[in-house]
């Protein structure tokens, strides 16, 4: 009987550690200490400092994506939102067996647009029907602004 319950004993104890391992490995991933600041995203676009008391807010808040380091990760965020959500009121929804046009970036850092028939991209819902119907998007939302938050590239 001894051996038995000391056996489940080191069993548990096993189970235990991959446990904790686990959780841990968990915290790691968000790279908050408790007492850090970091930066989210109100409803309204406003920037919000919060500190990390690793409560389920914090991690609510970080597993979707919405938790930065600095004020200024958050605040680029908040404009690659804008540049997408200008394309997809401007665009349209992917269509199946017909001309979808993108905004894309050539290999020189231009912003150009292009299209495909079976192809969705991934970096947001919008699509037009005509190549000048994608230039046209590009002119009213800026080259530049898409580039940078859309693309990642300055000028």
């Amino acid at each position: 009987m001894n051996e038995e319950i000391s056996k489940l004993i080191e069993e548990f104890e096993s189970r235990l550690q991959e446990v904790k391992d686990k959780c841990e490995k968990t915290e790691l991933e968000h790279g908050f200490d408790k007492g850090d600041d970091y930066w989210c995203i109100k409803s309204n676009g406003e920037v919000w400092r919060g500190t990390w008391d690793d409560a389920a807010y914090d991690r609510d808040v970080f597993a979707v994506g919405n938790a930065f380091k600095t004020k200024e990760e958050a605040e680029f965020e908040v404009e690659r939102r804008k540049v997408l959500h200008e394309l997809r009121m401007m665009g349209r929804p992917f269509k199946e067996n017909a001309k979808n046009w993108v905004v894309s970036l050539d290999i020189y850092n231009n912003i150009s647009a292009t299209y495909s028939v079976f192809s969705r991209y991934i970096y947001g819902d919008y699509y037009f029907d005509t190549e000048d119907e994608a230039l046209e998007a590009v002119e009213k939302i800026g080259a530049d602004r898409i580039k940078k938050y859309l693309f990642g590239i300055e000028g």
